[in-house]
Protein backbone atom coordinates (compact mmCIF):
# COMPACT_ATOMS: atom_id res chain seq x y z
CA UNK A 1 0.00 0.00 0.00
CA UNK A 2 1.28 3.47 -0.84
CA UNK A 3 1.37 5.77 2.17
CA UNK A 4 1.75 9.55 2.30
CA UNK A 5 3.35 9.60 5.75
CA UNK A 6 3.49 7.48 8.85
CA UNK A 7 4.14 9.26 12.09
CA UNK A 8 2.10 7.36 14.64
CA UNK A 9 -1.24 6.96 12.81
CA UNK A 10 -1.56 8.80 9.49
CA UNK A 11 -3.73 8.76 6.41
CA UNK A 12 -3.27 6.01 3.77
CA UNK A 13 -2.95 7.15 0.15
CA UNK A 14 -6.35 5.78 -0.90
CA UNK A 15 -7.99 8.05 1.69
CA UNK A 16 -6.29 11.05 0.15
CA UNK A 17 -7.50 9.93 -3.28
CA UNK A 18 -11.06 9.49 -1.95
CA UNK A 19 -10.97 12.98 -0.47
CA UNK A 20 -9.60 14.50 -3.69
CA UNK A 21 -12.39 12.81 -5.67
CA UNK A 22 -15.09 13.93 -3.23
CA UNK A 23 -13.90 17.33 -2.06
CA UNK A 24 -16.55 19.13 -4.12
CA UNK A 25 -19.18 17.51 -1.88
CA UNK A 26 -17.58 18.80 1.33
CA UNK A 27 -17.16 22.37 2.45
CA UNK A 28 -13.53 23.35 2.99
CA UNK A 29 -12.51 23.53 6.62
CA UNK A 30 -10.12 26.22 7.70
CA UNK A 31 -9.12 24.07 10.65
CA UNK A 32 -8.09 21.01 8.64
CA UNK A 33 -5.60 19.64 11.14
CA UNK A 34 -5.11 15.88 11.48
CA UNK A 35 -5.24 14.51 15.02
CA UNK A 36 -3.28 11.36 15.82
CA UNK A 37 -5.05 8.99 18.15
CA UNK A 38 -2.76 6.03 18.70
CA UNK A 39 0.78 4.78 18.57
CA UNK A 40 2.68 1.60 19.21
CA UNK A 41 5.59 1.20 21.62
CA UNK A 42 8.03 -1.61 22.33
CA UNK A 43 6.34 -1.99 25.73
CA UNK A 44 3.14 -2.86 23.85
CA UNK A 45 4.97 -5.77 22.24
CA UNK A 46 6.28 -6.86 25.64
CA UNK A 47 2.79 -6.68 27.16
CA UNK A 48 1.53 -8.86 24.28
CA UNK A 49 4.15 -11.50 25.15
CA UNK A 50 6.87 -10.67 22.60
CA UNK A 51 10.57 -10.01 23.15
CA UNK A 52 11.03 -6.46 21.88
CA UNK A 53 14.61 -6.09 23.07
CA UNK A 54 16.04 -6.69 19.57
CA UNK A 55 13.33 -4.88 17.58
CA UNK A 56 14.82 -1.86 15.78
CA UNK A 57 13.07 1.39 14.86
CA UNK A 58 12.55 0.29 11.24
CA UNK A 59 10.67 -2.80 12.41
CA UNK A 60 8.59 -0.68 14.79
CA UNK A 61 7.72 1.74 11.98
CA UNK A 62 6.71 -1.21 9.78
CA UNK A 63 4.59 -2.64 12.61
CA UNK A 64 2.91 0.76 13.13
CA UNK A 65 2.23 1.00 9.40
CA UNK A 66 0.67 -2.47 9.27
CA UNK A 67 -1.44 -1.80 12.37
CA UNK A 68 -2.63 1.53 10.98
CA UNK A 69 -3.66 -0.10 7.70
CA UNK A 70 -5.44 -2.89 9.55
CA UNK A 71 -7.30 -0.53 11.87
CA UNK A 72 -8.29 1.81 9.07
CA UNK A 73 -9.54 -0.99 6.82
CA UNK A 74 -11.40 -2.91 9.54
CA UNK A 75 -12.58 -0.57 12.28
CA UNK A 76 -12.13 3.15 11.66
CA UNK A 77 -15.22 3.89 9.54
CA UNK A 78 -17.44 1.69 11.72
CA UNK A 79 -16.30 3.26 14.98
CA UNK A 80 -16.07 6.91 13.91
CA UNK A 81 -19.85 7.58 13.67
CA UNK A 82 -20.60 5.57 16.82
CA UNK A 83 -18.09 7.47 18.95
CA UNK A 84 -19.03 10.83 17.40
CA UNK A 85 -22.70 10.18 18.29
CA UNK A 86 -21.81 9.20 21.85
CA UNK A 87 -19.87 12.45 22.15
CA UNK A 88 -22.89 14.41 20.92
CA UNK A 89 -21.34 15.67 17.70
CA UNK A 90 -24.32 16.70 15.53
CA UNK A 91 -24.95 15.18 12.11
CA UNK A 92 -25.63 17.35 9.08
Amino acid sequence: MVVIEYLAMSVPFYTVLWYKNNEQKHKPYTMSKHFNFTSVHRNDLELAGFDASQVDDAAMEHLASKMADDYFELLFWDHLPIIAEIMGIPRR
